[in-house]
């Protein structure tokens, strides 16, 4: 009979000023007890992502900037890091003024999700946003990136984000997972007639 998986304890065996690693003493399925490293970070509860539309247009919110890790521009949706005692809700629209300038509406949050289990116990929820792009402050956005931000916004329709993707790709512009899924779905949904 298989056993319900459960961490033993966790013991920090590196820490900087944002992440930390630490081993993971764990039972498996088999009553094992096996160990593991993960990386958490320091200085939040968790993070946001957001995908947000543009009304009447339609079209999509993504996001480029450099990321250290991935050596290089990376293609993505509005994301960031919650605050200790911050709402979803406020962490999304407060990352999405940032980022891109616009203000909108959180319509529906998910349940916390899992980007890389096998590195991070990170969870991100994601944000579903409208932005009302004939309001006067989302004429002409005006964001407010940290000062080691420099990310560039591209709006585009559902239907073309697959074509830009290999347009950014082609630029050198790597693309994160979340969006890669997402053009993926709707190249799905278009083959499929659905």
């Amino acid at each position: 009979m298989k056993k319900k998986e459960k961490i033993l304890s966790a013991e920090t065996t590196a820490r900087g000023e944002w992440l930390r690693i630490e081993k993971l003493i764990y039972e498996d399925f088999q009553g094992r007890e096996k160990s593991w490293e993960s990386v958490v970070r320091n200085k939040a509860k968790g993070a946001v992502v957001i995908l947000a539309t543009l009304k009447p247009s339609g079209k999509i919110v993504l996001v480029s900037q450099f990321r250290p890790p991935a050596g290089g521009r990376v293609l993505e949706f509005p994301a960031g890091l919650l605050d200790r005692d911050e709402s979803i809700e406020i962490a999304a629209l407060r990352e999405l003024k940032e980022e891109c300038g616009f203000v909108g509406r959180v319509v529906e949050t998910r349940n916390p999700s899992f980007s890389s289990p096998g590195m991070s116990g990170e969870s991100i929820t994601m944000a579903l946003v409208e932005i009302d792009e004939t309001l006067p402050a989302n004429l002409s956005p005006v964001c407010e990136p940290d000062e080691s931000e420099c990310i560039e916004t591209h709006l585009v329709l559902p239907e073309q984000i697959a074509s830009f993707i290999g347009e950014q790709e082609d630029l050198g512009v790597m693309t994160d997972s979340k969006v890669l899924s997402f053009a993926l779905g709707i190249q799905f949904k278009m083959t499929c007639g659905l």
